[in-house]
């Protein structure tokens, strides 16, 4: 009887101590979901920032004077432009494009017109 009472003691001994480690285990695994979940608010709340940021900085009117301010860049001229069909190779439908198996495209060609 002495034998029972002793072991079921150490027993139930050790698994105190097992719960009281895995709470500890848990609790450390709980302190590290809410720590990433509050980084990732942190981050979400700075994309919002910069998605705000970008769409002041991108505005068309913004953007259109700076070009003008500190580039050459002017609007194409339409005599610049030609149709699809002036192409080389569109009169089978399929306009010859320059690529690199293709790097020998000349433009020659279109001085002509």
């Amino acid at each position: 009887m002495q034998k029972l009472t002793i072991f079921s003691l150490s027993t139930a001994l050790l698994v105190c101590a097992g719960v009281f480690d895995l709470k500890g285990r848990v609790n450390a695994l709980q302190h590290d979901v809410n720590k990433t979940r509050t980084q990732i608010r942190e981050h979400e709340q700075a994309l919002h920032v910069l998605d705000a940021e970008w769409a002041y900085l991108t505005e068309p009117q913004d953007l259109e004077h700076l070009a003008a301010t500190y580039t050459a860049l002017k609007p194409l001229p339409s005599k610049q432009m030609i149709a699809l069909s002036a192409l080389p190779g569109a009169e089978n439908g399929q306009p010859e494009i320059a690529s690199l198996s293709n790097p020998t495209l000349n433009m020659a060609q279109f001085s002509a017109q």
